[in-house]
């Protein structure tokens, strides 16, 4: 089949797609990725078409209504930021999606930014499609809606959370959905009543994470797969800077801190407090510059500050990981068997977070607005120097390693058609 993924979005939107789109390709399918100029290399580079997607991937790290959204955290009032940051992306970017699919497409995959004006390209246009969502969007009464950060607030009222937290989002929409559905000729729908469409006729959605660190929910429709994570791909011949393996060899193994796609209204603060935090516990570091911005400061023996690398070769090599707690960088962590400490900023980020937390792998959260010096320290001292995190760690590697997420969507997706 003709296979498309629709990825708008920053760099955790799209990376997964590019290890399971090259599975899908060993299975004899053509598969092309949408997604923003910015990972044109990316999706290339692992052997699949793209197609852009214009629109600024980056709507949450730029603006007034971006810095309102991060300074608010998570929570409702988080969220309702977030959501209006992403209707202006979303808004841009969905008239992409109708030259995308109708460039050769038999079949469509949505990410979660794509889900509620994809599924309306697709209707439209006649090609089935399928979700592709590496964090939880199905509605339970196990937990409540993983962007608000909530504890458990029981079954029903998690599971009324869940509905009404997707049908704020659809509405959110909602003029971006008109306007398609118009000029696809579709009837109007209210956008608040999508997921109720889909639910009733088992619209399929694979779900990329592990269940070792998330079981699926038993309150969940049949439709709706577990899969396993789907992993980025590695570019062929990828080799390491003789920096960065410089400095892994030359001293004890090292403390990871990136943020992802986040950014910093003052990293060079940030970057302070992790400089100052890594001295107290007695431990080198590497840190990601990212989106963050965090390539500033002094220079410092003990400290590399590096780009862009596979975090299936850099994670192993290290004592712990400090980060944001995205849902792929939360994987990659759990598939090297090493210990976290979260930095969560928003969306899903806390949700991760404590689920880390839960397992056993990480002494504790961090949030970023409440980042101090005292308590990054203390937790890196925990997930460095109490050998239950790091034991923990190990037992999850093996069954994370052992899942095959790709393997069994690659498996489903011909009963799909």
């Amino acid at each position: 089949m003709r296979v498309l993924v629709l990825a708008p979005g920053s760099t955790g939107d799209v990376a997964p797609y590019t290890g399971l789109g090259q599975r899908l390709r060993e299975g004899g399918h053509h598969v092309a990725i949408a997604a923003n100029e910015r990972f044109r290399s990316m999706v290339t580079g692992a052997g699949l078409e793209f197609r852009l997607l214009r629109g600024n991937p980056e709507p949450g790290n730029t603006g007034e209504c971006g810095r309102r959204w991060h300074a608010g955290g998570t929570g409702p009032l988080g969220q309702a930021r977030m959501v209006r940051v992403l209707q202006n992306y979303v808004d841009s970017v969905s008239e992409d999606f109708i030259p995308a699919v109708r460039t050769g497409t038999d079949f469509v995959l949505l990410n979660t930014v794509a889900l509620f004006t994809g599924y309306d390209v697709c209707e439209g246009l006649g090609v089935p499609s399928a979700g592709a969502f590496p964090s939880p969007v199905h509605p339970t009464g196990d937990l409540p809606p993983a962007a608000l950060g909530l504890p458990s607030l029981g079954r029903t009222v998690n599971r009324a959370l869940d509905r009404v937290a997707l049908a704020a989002g659809a509405q959110s929409f909602g003029r971006t959905s008109r306007r398609l559905r118009s000029r696809l000729g579709l009837p109007h729908v209210r956008p608040a009543s999508l997921w109720s469409r889909l639910q009733a006729q088992e619209w399929p959605a694979f779900d990329g994470f592990s269940s070792a660190i998330l079981p699926r929910f038993s309150d969940w429709p049949p439709s709706a797969q577990v899969t396993g994570t789907w992993w980025p791909a590695t570019p062929d011949g990828w080799r390491p800077d003789p920096r960065l393996q410089d400095f892994i060899d030359d001293g004890d193994p090292p403390v990871y801190v990136g943020l992802g796609s986040r950014s910093l209204p003052d990293p060079d603060a940030a970057l302070s407090v992790v400089r100052e935090s890594l001295r107290r516990a007695g431990l080198r570091g590497i840190v990601q510059s990212g989106w963050a911005g965090l390539d500033g400061g002094e220079a410092d023996d003990r400290i590399l500050t590096i780009g862009e690398v596979p975090h299936e070769w850099l994670f192993p090599h290290m004592a712990a990981l400090v980060h944001h707690c995205g849902a792929g960088t939360t994987a990659a962590g759990l598939r090297a068997g090493v210990p976290t400490v979260g930095l969560p900023v928003l969306a899903d980020q806390p949700f991760w977070a404590s689920r880390l937390v839960e397992v056993g792998v990480s002494p504790g959260a961090v949030p970023l607005r409440h980042l101090s010096t005292d308590r990054l320290a203390d937790a890196l001292t925990a997930a460095t120097r109490d050998g239950r995190y790091r034991r923990r760690a190990e037992e999850l590697q093996r069954i994370v390693r052992a899942e095959d997420g790709a393997g069994r969507v690659a498996e489903a997706l011909p009963s799909l058609v």
